[in-house]
């Protein structure tokens, strides 16, 4: 019988289906997660992650500055405190990190792009993942996932080892797509609506995705891990600057309906993408 992870319930549903792959729903906390009918990479780790990686930052880096100092901001001084990035990439939250006072350290499962982190920052990148995090209990002030979490295996998991490696009031701030948001709302939509023929959408938003999240998922999941939720907001993924330098945006048509949609999620509170800063609960 197949049980959710996140909260362990047997009340699933196929959501819908493309390639090898089905998306489950959990009917008891919302949250989305993906078998694959065979092992699918979807990742082709290699040389070429090293100009993939450059190309998202000439696309993304002045949408994520913003974000990264924002939560910098509500974070406060530094002051020496231990701050580890989970999914470090090239280091650009570790370098703002560092300016505002934190010893920063990463963590990166690319062996290609871990060391261009590090020289950019001049700081420790482990190549790891968030299941095996080579840092002893309670050694960091905070941690950060910053799109990470859909991409594990099992986030209960994860974020359980993220739990044991920080202080007794470390803070745990993560960033996931939200699957109610306007623009992940309508890609469903549109699936549905072609009788499950427009595969598209669904390819988009969970090729490189194990698991959709929405808020009452992500609160669950805090919850059973051991995190009470001080902060939480939504703001956009699609850095509108970045859109038509995509992959996908040959289309002027797709690209105007995308940007148009996502002008309507913020109108609506309905951005698809949810930050949530959370404090390690003391133990009783």
């Amino acid at each position: 019988m197949l049980c959710c992870k996140v909260c362990g319930s047997n009340t699933v549903a196929i959501y819908g289906k493309f390639d090898a792959s089905t998306l489950f729903r959990c009917n008891s906390c919302n949250v989305i997660f993906r078998i694959d009918d065979a092992k699918i990479d979807y990742f082709e780790e290699n040389e070429k992650s090293i100009a993939v990686w450059q190309e998202y930052e000439r696309l993304y880096y002045s949408g994520r500055s913003v974000t990264y100092s924002k939560i910098l901001d509500y974070l406060g001084a530094g002051n020496n405190k231990r701050l580890l990035d989970v999914g470090s990439a090239l280091g650009w939250f570790m370098e703002m990190a560092g300016t505002r006072g934190y010893e920063a350290w990463g963590i990166e499962p690319s062996k290609y792009v871990a060391p261009l982190g590090q020289a950019r920052t001049n700081r420790p990148v482990d190549i790891s993942t968030v299941e095996n995090i080579p840092h002893p209990a309670n050694f960091f002030n905070v941690v950060t996932l910053f799109d990470v979490l859909e991409h594990t295996d099992d986030p209960k998991i994860s974020l359980l080892e993220v739990k044991r490696t920080l202080s007794d009031d470390g803070m745990l701030v993560i960033r996931v797509p939200d699957t109610d948001g306007l623009l992940p709302i309508v890609s469903y939509w549109l699936y549905k609506v072609t009788l499950n023929k427009y595969l598209t959408p669904l390819r988009l938003l969970y090729r490189f995705h194990l698991w959709g999240f929405n808020k009452n998922s992500l609160h669950t999941l805090l919850d059973s891990v051991g995190f009470d939720i001080v902060n939480e907001y939504r703001e956009d993924a699609q850095e509108l600057s970045a859109i038509r330098g995509k992959e996908w945006a040959r289309n002027s048509i797709v690209v105007n309906a995308v940007i148009a949609i996502i002008y309507f999620g913020r109108l609506l509170g309905r951005q698809d993408e949810i930050v949530i800063i959370a404090k390690k609960r003391a133990n009783k």
